[in-house]
């Protein structure tokens, strides 16, 4: 049971560090002043992937967005 804690926690930890580096790419150049590396697949990610609400539920439904635009910017990436 303490592996699959430790296993679920590492996960979700990986799964929200990775969501905000995306999050990072994405709004650095107001933020910043200057884009940073990887800004431009973003951005695209972003206008390519709209929003839908699947569940009808506020907060979950813009998590699944943002791990959808995340998906593809990191798809994008690593191409």
């Amino acid at each position: 049971m303490r592996f699959l804690r430790k296993t679920l926690f590492c996960t979700v930890w990986t799964l929200l560090v990775a969501l905000g580096q995306y999050e990072l790419a994405a709004k650095s150049g107001p933020w910043l002043d200057t884009p940073l590396p990887g800004s431009r697949a973003a951005m695209r990610a972003e206008r390519e992937t709209p929003f839908r609400p699947w569940t009808r539920i506020p907060v979950l439904d813009r998590l699944l967005h943002e791990g959808r635009e995340a998906a593809a910017y990191y798809g994008r990436l690593l191409r």
